[in-house]
């Protein structure tokens, strides 16, 4: 299976993507040279606290105290350079002093000159989307709710929105649109050698809880599957490590 054909759809903690880049070209791990930069590219997703019902009727597995020694782990790791936060920052990311864990991350990264960048989960829209939008947009200024791309070196790493009920019919077409324009342009650019593709909810998934997103599946996958460059897939929100390596014989119609 071609390597371009493997999807990782979803993630409760983290993922870490090394490179090692020299004039734009990828080298693998065990690659020496003296002029070879290393980067660790974390993804991870779902951070929010656990909210009161579910504390109740589902098993926790001590989730924040797991959050925090993340946290700390990836800010005392000297080589990591960007963090990917996939959605559900916080359990409802309309009030503020449900972002205390999270800022402290944040305040941490800066500290250290790691970027953070985020996509939107619906954790983050709960209550009152307007004001959850809000508080993830000051946090992180380059968020955009139509999807956006970050360089690093070699790499595109293109987040999406997949909160389409949030999404009016104006806005859902303009992140479509913007999606597969931003793929072409990205195949014609020479300096970019691979492109991640990361959103919130999984395209694929047999989770018995929330299952796996038809519009991410129908909307997102195909482009993705149709660029040379693309590599990997990522996504949240079924609060597991799932991989799939051929979505068109994953059992899915």
């Amino acid at each position: 299976m071609n390597i371009k054909r493997l999807i990782v759809c979803s993630i409760f903690f983290t993922i870490i993507v090394q490179t090692y880049c020299r004039g734009g070209i990828l080298f693998p791990e065990d690659n020496n040279s003296a002029d070879s930069v290393r980067h660790s590219i974390i993804f991870i997703s779902d951070t929010q606290a656990p909210m009161g019902f579910e504390k109740i009727f589902v098993r926790t597995h001590n989730n924040e105290e797991a959050t925090k020694i993340l946290f700390n782990t990836i800010v005392n790791d000297s080589s990591v350079s960007s963090v990917f936060m996939l959605g559900d920052l916080t359990a409802m990311s309309s009030f503020e002093n449900n972002w205390v864990t999270v800022d402290s991350f944040l305040t941490c990264l800066k500290t250290k000159n790691i970027s953070a960048h985020a996509a939107a989960g619906n954790h983050d829209y709960l209550l009152t989307s307007s004001s959850g939008e809000a508080n993830l947009s000051r946090r992180f200024p380059d968020f955009k709710r139509t999807g956006y791309t970050v360089r690093i070196d070699s790499a595109a790493i293109i987040l999406l929105n997949s909160n389409f009920k949030k999404l009016n019919n104006f806005e859902e077409a303009k992140q479509q649109d913007w999606y597969i324009n931003e793929l072409h342009a990205l195949e014609r650019d020479s300096t970019i050698k691979l492109i991640v593709v990361g959103c919130h909810h999984s395209p694929f998934s047999n989770s018995s809880i929330v299952g796996y997103d038809e519009n991410v599946r129908d909307k997102f996958v195909p482009p993705f599957l149709k660029s040379s460059k693309c590599r990997l897939f990522i996504s949240g929100h079924a609060h597991t490590f799932q991989y799939f390596k051929n979505p068109a014989n994953a059992g899915f119609s």
